[in-house]
């Protein structure tokens, strides 16, 4: 029974930076919402920077604590370093393995929503009431969930 229990507090362990990570990304996106009404467009695009990179890093964390390399082995050097560049700047999922460029494309797309729904709710924050805010919130956290479970790779059989 012990070794159970450790089993579950390791595996939290290992996905909870990839989950701060999600969070931080996400508290981004609810601050730009905030900024586009409240300071206008050029500030709301420089606080959206960050949310990028922080969930990229947050897609790398979760595949290495599934056991994965996040880059396909069968890369060179120099092609693994613009692959992880890639996948830092523009938040990209990386296919490989058994993951195809479709369902890299719709891991993306998911990323994209679960972001947007977080934009819209720090603009309904602050543009209307704080009631909007979390059904976008909880709205994003789900599709965000379902982007990081798509983003296993499927056995192979």
């Amino acid at each position: 029974m012990a070794e159970g229990v450790r089993g579950r507090v390791t595996a939290l362990t290992a996905y909870l930076p990839t989950a701060l990570l999600t969070l931080g990304a996400g508290a981004f996106m609810t601050v730009g919402g905030d900024f586009l009404h409240t300071r206008g467009w050029g500030l709301a695009g420089v606080v959206l920077i960050p949310a990028g990179p922080l969930i990229s890093i947050a897609f790398f964390l979760a595949d290495r604590a599934r056991g994965g390399s996040a880059v396909p082995p069968q890369t060179s050097k120099s092609d693994r370093r613009r692959l992880l560049l890639l996948l830092l700047v523009v938040g990209l999922p990386t296919p490989g393995g058994d993951i195809s460029i479709q369902r890299s494309v719709g891991i993306t797309g998911l990323m994209l929503v679960a972001g947007g729904a977080m934009f819209v709710a720090g603009y309904a924050i602050a543009a209307w009431t704080w009631a909007l805010a979390p059904p976008l919130i909880l709205v994003s956290g789900l599709v965000i969930s379902l982007s990081f479970m798509l983003s296993v790779p499927r056995p192979s059989t």
